[in-house]
């Protein structure tokens, strides 16, 4: 898939989600939720990851996995797509769409998410907004794109749930 497909078919997840997160379906009175969370996980990519300082409503915690990511590489920038699980416990996750971009050997990521299913009190929620990744070294310190041995991503935006 090319470059340019790529940011369009982002573009096209984004305003749609920031759409669906700011406007709610026509029959809904309830408002969107801004929240602001944190996500650590180390590599593999597939290691399971912690969801921490959270202001999600019913999420103040939990454990997020990252099933499966893309990546696309145009000169110096790496692309990366894919969904992350977060699992709130009690029954209670949802899952985000994600596009990050990151720059060789550079200290940080950005990009956006999508909230695109979920269950329990997640189950219809609507949600989207950016996210800013900071990568770890080895030994917990600050990392880069050419030295890492995982990433805190920082998610902000706004959810709706459906209840």
């Amino acid at each position: 898939m090319k470059f340019t497909t790529i940011r369009r078919v982002a573009a096209v997840f984004l305003t749609a989600g920031l759409s669906l997160a700011m406007t709610g379906s026509p029959a809904s009175a309830d408002r969107p939720t801004r929240v602001d969370f944190t996500v650590s996980e180390m590599l593999p990519i597939g290691t399971p990851g912690d969801l921490s300082a959270s202001d999600v409503p019913g999420c103040e915690s939990g454990t997020v996995t990252t099933p499966d990511v893309d990546t696309y590489e145009r000169g110096r920038r790496t692309t990366f797509t894919g969904t992350k699980l977060v699992d709130c416990g009690d029954g209670d996750s949802f899952t985000m769409w994600f596009a990050a971009t990151g720059v060789e050997c550079r200290e940080t990521i950005r990009g956006f998410w999508v909230l695109v299913g979920g269950t329990g009190s997640f189950d219809g929620a609507w949600g989207a907004g950016r996210l800013t990744g900071d990568y770890v070294s080895a030994t917990g310190g600050q990392g880069d794109f050419c030295d890492n041995a995982g990433v805190d991503d920082r998610y902000t935006g706004r959810i709706r749930l459906a209840g």
